[in-house]
């Protein structure tokens, strides 16, 4: 679909977007459709689902780190960077917190966060940290529109 997570509707939710869903859910108190993993709602509000790393081949661990995708994470974040507007990155796991340092516009803040997978999320530091909550406050805060999260 081009955005990290997300799945047509009518394929199985992946375990991440569960922990994502289960997250949205206590944070902000809407309910989501765990039927549906379709998050073009989102992006259509601005949110872009960015994945550090763009592909991976089956079974062969660490194969999706390559050069090309640095060279495109640091083209788009100079991009996202220039931009005269409140912006929020969450970043979430280890290959996406190397790029909080890039961050530098004072309009922007970063919210990180381990990786919603199963593996990462029970081990701590994913569930409880209201990432969306604090990304619609900054956004409020700033005199922009929230971001309505709820999945229907």
């Amino acid at each position: 679909m081009g955005m990290s997570f997300s799945v047509p509707r009518g394929i199985d939710i992946p375990p991440s977007l569960i922990n994502i869903y289960k997250e949205i859910e206590k944070d902000i108190g809407c309910k989501m459709n765990f039927d549906n993993g379709d998050l073009t709602p989102w992006a259509e509000q601005g949110v872009l689902l960015l994945n550090a790393y763009l592909s991976v081949r089956a079974g062969v661990p660490l194969s999706h780190v390559r050069p090309e995708y640095d060279k495109f994470m640091d083209d788009v974040l100079r991009y996202v960077e220039s931009l005269d507007q409140p912006v929020v990155y969450m970043l979430w796991g280890g290959f996406a917190k190397k790029y909080a340092s890039k961050v530098t516009n004072p309009k922007h803040i970063v919210l990180s966060s381990v990786h919603p997978s199963p593996l990462s999320a029970n081990r701590g530091g994913w569930f409880g940290k209201h990432l969306f909550s604090q990304c619609n406050a900054y956004l409020t805060e700033s005199g922009t529109t929230p971001i309505d999260w709820q999945i229907k």
